[in-house]
């Protein structure tokens, strides 16, 4: 499972640079991050780029959903309910 999820993250974050869509590229990186993954190096300049391109309100934004989101899976894995 956890290199499934590794797999399904990294395969998002190429399409959002592909595409340019950074602030998705910035939210996946950081479900990469909460999940205990690292960022492959390839694209950490660009995320973190990307987080230049945003006012901090929306990378607080950002990273307030993604930390929600790893809360309630953690909490899905562990057979809780969310």
């Amino acid at each position: 499972m956890r290199d499934e999820t590794f797999m399904a993250l990294v395969k998002l974050l190429e399409r959002n640079i592909r595409l340019n869509q950074y602030k998705l590229a910035i939210r996946h990186a950081l479900m990469l991050e909460y999940r205990g993954f690292t960022v492959p190096e390839t694209m950490q300049i660009y995320v973190q780029h990307a987080a230049t391109r945003c006012n901090p309100a929306e990378i607080d934004f950002i990273e307030r959903t993604v930390r929600d989101w790893s809360e309630m899976v953690s909490g899905r894995y562990a057979g809780q309910s969310p």
